[in-house]
């Protein structure tokens, strides 16, 4: 009877024990969904993005070069700083044109987020025409100067030319002149008489004038006026090459007197209409 006892005991704990890992295996069975669930879950998360705040440029304002010109941009995202003074496209932004700032004109920048950054933003620059250089005007008579510069290379419509009495430029008499000519006579100025001269260059675009700085001030003395003259007194205009009556319509405009044989000297010839 004792080794049929302990028998009994000896299958019992091994039961038991059976139970026991057969009751493990099937709770990590039932765990097991879940745990792949939440695997599943993480893997699909979408990275964070941040927009773009604001774009600037370290110059908005260039002179015509005949060149390509960069501007520097920076960008601001999420109230920070995240590129400075970039030209061109990059892994995350891309920058619009690219390349064609070049002609007189005004241009939009189109800045735009990609990867780890979205939205647009848009900034402006403006190319203006190169400053023309002034040089000494010339005298002939006592009531004109010939104003005098050189454009070199520029993107051009025309030139401004201003002379004045005052070296405040105050009051100055404004004339202009093609893209092609690099001299202007300025006539119906007083004799014996000292004047400033600047110039500028300007370009059309769609309507609207882009001027240059004003070059440096030149002068120059008119002549005096002779105290005998020949020929009688005859009149002449801000921009045309012959001499009138004084009742001739081509004077509606300007009109300036000088006696007959200075203006010839001048280079004027008579009018065909009024016949001086």
């Amino acid at each position: 009877m004792t080794e049929t006892l302990r028998l009994r005991q000896r299958t019992a704990a091994l039961l038991l024990t059976a139970a026991l890992a057969l009751g493990a295996m099937g709770a990590a069975a039932t765990a097991q969904p879940a745990f792949a669930d939440d695997v599943a879950t993480d893997s699909t998360t979408t990275p964070a993005t941040t927009a773009i705040d604001k774009v600037t440029v370290s110059k908005a304002k260039f002179t015509y070069t005949g060149k390509v010109i960069k501007p520097k941009i920076t960008v601001k995202a999420g109230g920070k700083t995240v590129a400075s003074n970039i030209v061109k496209s990059n892994a995350n932004f891309t920058i619009e044109p690219s390349g064609t700032i070049k002609k007189v004109g005004t241009y939009k920048i189109k800045v735009t987020g990609q990867g780890a950054y979205t939205g647009t933003k848009t900034v402006t620059v403006k190319v203006y025409p190169k400053k023309p250089t002034a040089k000494k005007p010339s005298t002939t008579s006592s009531s004109a100067v010939t104003a005098k510069w050189s454009k070199g290379k520029n993107d051009v419509s025309g030139y401004q030319i201003k002379c004045s009495k005052n070296k405040s430029m105050k009051g100055a008499k404004t004339v202009t002149a093609g893209k092609s000519v690099t001299s202007k006579k300025i006539s119906g100025l007083k004799a014996n008489t000292k004047y400033y001269v600047q110039v500028r260059a300007y370009k059309t675009v769609d309507g609207k004038k882009y001027y240059s700085d004003w070059s440096a001030k030149k002068s120059a003395k008119t002549k005096a006026k002779a105290k005998k003259s020949s020929g009688g007194t005859v009149y002449i205009t801000n921009t045309g090459e012959k001499y009138h009556r004084g009742t001739c319509r081509y004077l509606r405009y300007s009109k300036y007197s000088i006696s007959k044989s200075e203006a010839q000297r001048e280079g004027y010839t008579a009018c065909k209409v009024c016949r001086p």
